[in-house]
């Protein structure tokens, strides 16, 4: 039973009166001045004192005495019942307020990273909006091209066939030339012979 007693005793110790351990920071805990002396005792000479509120970091205890180090470098020692590591509610309340404008900030850095990705989003769908008319435009002067070049294939092939039309209708001419000119002979010569038969009969 007893040892149960113990425990809770030393579980209620640890949760309401936490365990100092060195580098944590100590505080005055009353509303005066507390001595720092030169020695852990009562009777060392006072080399400085701690106003309330004011930090000093632990580095080591010896007896009902803590030694201390203030930020600006002074090493004493400090009575332990004066000295506790919660931070003063105006301390408390200043780490609040500090962490507060902190997290302002960051949602203030936040809001401004939004609309830069949102600015960056409107600007990605306008390129993308721009790439996909390009590509259209492309494929319209694809088409075009590929017409055009069925349309020359076209011309070219018309004008090969006129011209091989055209080669055939000289032929063609020059041939009933020849002709027409054979059959006057002929019939020019059938004449003469005739004539001098005549001639020939009187």
């Amino acid at each position: 039973m007893r040892a149960i007693i113990g425990a809770m005793g030393a579980i209620c110790g640890v949760l309401f009166f936490p365990m100092i351990v060195l580098g944590d920071s100590l505080y005055v805990k009353c509303f005066r001045q507390v001595a720092l002396r030169a020695q852990a005792s009562s009777d060392s000479r006072e080399i400085g004192t701690l106003k309330p509120g004011q930090v000093a970091t632990l580095v080591g205890e010896e007896g009902e005495f803590y030694q201390v180090t203030l930020p600006s470098g002074t090493k004493g020692y400090v009575r332990k019942a004066f000295m506790t590591n919660q931070a003063p509610a105006e301390t408390r309340v200043e780490e609040v307020e500090q962490k507060l404008v902190a997290l302002e900030a960051q949602t203030q850095a936040q809001k401004q990273e939004l609309v830069t990705l949102r600015a960056q989003q409107q600007e990605l769908l306008t390129l993308r909006a721009k790439n996909a008319q390009l590509e259209a435009a492309q494929k319209d002067v694809e088409t075009t091209a590929s017409r055009q070049a069925e349309l020359a294939a076209q011309l070219q092939a018309r004008q090969s066939t006129l011209e091989r039309d055209k080669r055939l209708s000289w032929f063609m001419a020059g041939a009933g030339v020849l002709l027409s000119g054979g059959v006057l002979g002929w019939m020019w010569g059938a004449a003469r012979s005739r004539s001098r038969s005549g001639r020939l009969r009187m």
